[in-house]
C-alpha cells in the first residue's frame, strides 16, 4: 500500500462511461505534471478498470495501467494532431437516426482509444470515420493546421500508430527514464487524496438519443433488467422497438419455468434439504426458475423447490410479483445454507422445501412437504411465546416485530404478496392468533390430508 494514498469518488454511476472518462482525465492531469507538453493523449487499457474509494494499492495502479510503457514527447502540427484524433475517433460507430445509445466498433480495441488533454474538441458521430473531429481549440483559439504543439505520448502509441501509419513527421525529442505507471504511482504519493474529475474539454455531437421518447426509457429498462444485451457494439434503434420488446418478453417468459428434479439437481439437495429420512418422494417435487427484483430494482435469478401440487401457483405468483416490481431480496435453495433455516432466514432468503418433522412429532411439516413458502424472511419473522419466553426466528428479525414501523421487504395484510398468495389458496402466518409467522404462506391442512392422508 502506498502510504495511505486514497482515492475518493463523488457518486456511484450505473453507466461506466463517466467512470472511464474520469480515469482518462486523471491520466491527462498526471502527464503534464511529469513533463512539459501542450497536449497529452491517454488510453485506458482495460474496460473493467476502476479505482475503488479508499486506499490505493500497487495492484490498483497495475490494473488501470497494465503495460510498462514509457513516455515520449514529439512536436506535431495542428493538422497532424487532428489526423491522430480522427484515428482515435474511429473507435465509435457512426450514429444513425433513431439510435438510442452510442456504441463502439467491435473491431476497434478499447486500448487503442485515446482521449486528448490540452485542447478542446468535438467528435461528431453523425459523420463517417475520418470526418468526425470538429472545432479543435487550443488556448481558446481555433487550432491552426500549421501550429506546432508539443505532444506527450507513450512509446507504444508513438511507434505502432503515429510513425507506422505516417501520421506525424517529427521524431521524439525526449524519453522518460521511468514508466508511465511509475509516474502514476508518484503522482498518487504526492497528491493524496485524489478525486477524479472530468474537465469537459471534449464532447460528442451530431446525435439525438431520443431522451424524451418513452420507448427509449423502456428499452434501457429492459437492458438493466438483463432481458436485452447491453448494446455496446451495435446501437439499439427505435425502428427495431417492437422486435426488441418481443425479444425481451420471450427471454422473460423463458426465465420462468418448472422442471422435475433432475439427477444433477438431486445431487445438490441430497443430504441437505432432501435428508436421508425424507418421506416425500423426489417425484412429488418440482424445481422453479424465476426472476425477481430487489429493493433497488436489480433483477436477479431465483431458484425454489416446491411440491408439484403448488408449482404452477407459485410460479404464477412470483411472475406477478416480478412484473409489479415487488421486492424480494433473495430466492435461493435452502441447500446453499446447508439446509440451515436460521442461516437462510438471517440472509433474508425466500424458500420453500426443506424436509423436517414438526418438533416432538412424527408429522412432516408443510415445508417438509414443499407446501409452504417463506418470503423475505429476515424482515418478516416468526414469533411465539412459550412458557413466558418469546421465541423469534430468525433471532436477528426482532427489530421487525413492530409491524407499524416502516422498513423494506415488509409483508402486510392486503399488500400484493398477501393478495396473490391468498387468492391462490394459501393461508398467511400473519393471520394466526396463537403465533405470528409474517414470512409464511402455506396450503391448508385439508390439502395435506387430501394429498398424503
Amino acid at each position: 500500500m502506498m502510504n495511505t494514498v486514497t482515492c475518493r469518488k463523488k457518486q456511484k454511476k450505473r453507466w461506466r462511461f463517466p467512470l472511464l472518462f474520469s480515469l482518462l482525465a486523471l491520466f491527462a492531469l498526471i502527464l503534464p505534471c511529469t513533463v512539459f507538453a501542450d497536449v497529452t493523449c491517454t488510453p485506458l487499457y482495460r474496460n473493467d478498470a476502476d479505482l475503488p474509494e479508499g486506499p490505493v494499492t500497487f495492484r490498483d495502479i497495475f490494473k488501470i495501467y497494465k503495460f510498462p510503457n514509457t513516455l515520449y514527447t514529439v512536436d506535431v502540427s495542428g493538422k497532424e494532431l487532428k489526423q491522430y484524433m480522427e484515428r482515435s475517433a474511429e473507435y465509435y460507430n457512426q450514429w444513425m437516426p433513431g439510435d438510442i445509445n452510442i456504441s463502439v466498433d467491435p473491431d476497434a480495441p478499447g486500448y487503442a482509444y485515446d482521449m486528448f488533454g490540452g485542447v478542446d474538441y468535438e467528435i461528431n458521430l453523425s459523420k463517417p470515420k475520418g470526418e468526425r473531429i470538429e472545432n479543435v481549440m487550443y488556448k481558446g483559439e481555433p487550432l491552426k493546421d500549421d501550429e506546432i504543439l508539443k505532444l506527450a505520448v507513450n512509446n507504444y502509441r508513438y511507434s505502432s500508430l503515429l510513425k507506422q501509419e505516417n501520421i506525424i513527421a517529427g521524431k521524439r525529442d525526449w524519453a522518460s527514464s521511468n514508466s508511465v505507471r511509475d509516474m502514476i504511482v508518484d503522482y498518487f504519493a504526492d497528491h493524496s487524496p485524489v478525486e477524479p474529475t472530468v474537465d469537459h474539454n471534449w464532447r460528442i455531437t451530431g446525435i439525438d438519443l431520443s431522451a424524451d421518447d418513452p420507448r427509449r426509457e423502456e428499452l434501457i429498462g429492459l437492458v438493466n433488467d438483463g432481458l436485452l444485451e447491453a448494446p455496446a457494439y451495435k446501437s439499439y434503434n427505435l425502428a427495431d422497438y417492437d422486435a426488441l420488446v418481443a425479444e425481451a418478453k420471450k427471454k422473460e417468459e423463458e426465465s420462468f419455468y418448472i422442471s422435475e428434479i433432475t439427477d444433477e439437481l438431486f445431487e445438490r439437495i441430497k443430504g441437505k434439504s432432501f435428508k436421508d429420512d425424507c418421506t416425500i418422494s423426489r417425484e412429488d417435487l418440482r424445481y422453479l426458475h424465476v426472476l425477481h427484483k430487489d429493493i433497488d430494482g436489480n433483477v436477479k435469478e431465483g431458484e425454489m423447490i416446491v411440491n408439484q401440487y403448488i408449482a404452477e401457483d407459485v410460479l404464477d405468483i412470483l411472475k406477478e410479483l416480478y412484473k409489479a416490481d415487488y421486492p424480494i431480496e433473495k430466492i435461493r435453495l435452502v441447500d446453499e445454507y446447508d439446509a440451515d433455516d436460521e442461516a437462510s432466514m438471517e440472509d433474508n432468503n425466500s424458500s420453500s422445501f426443506n424436509f423436517r418433522f414438526i418438533s416432538h412429532t412424527n408429522k412432516v411439516s408443510k415445508h417438509g412437504l414443499g407446501l409452504a413458502v417463506d418470503i423475505n424472511t429476515l424482515y418478516n419473522p416468526y414469533t411465539k411465546v412459550v412458557d413466558g419466553e418469546r421465541i423469534i426466528e430468525p433471532v436477528t428479525g426482532e427489530p421487525y416485530l413492530d409491524r407499524e414501523a416502516e422498513f423494506p421487504y415488509k409483508i402486510q395484510k392486503g399488500d400484493l404478496c398477501y393478495k396473490l398468495f391468498t387468492e391462490h389458496g394459501f393461508e398467511w402466518g400473519g393471520d394466526w392468533s396463537d403465533r405470528k409467522d409474517y414470512q409464511h404462506f402455506e396450503m391448508p391442512d385439508s390439502v395435506v390430508e387430501t394429498l398424503y392422508g
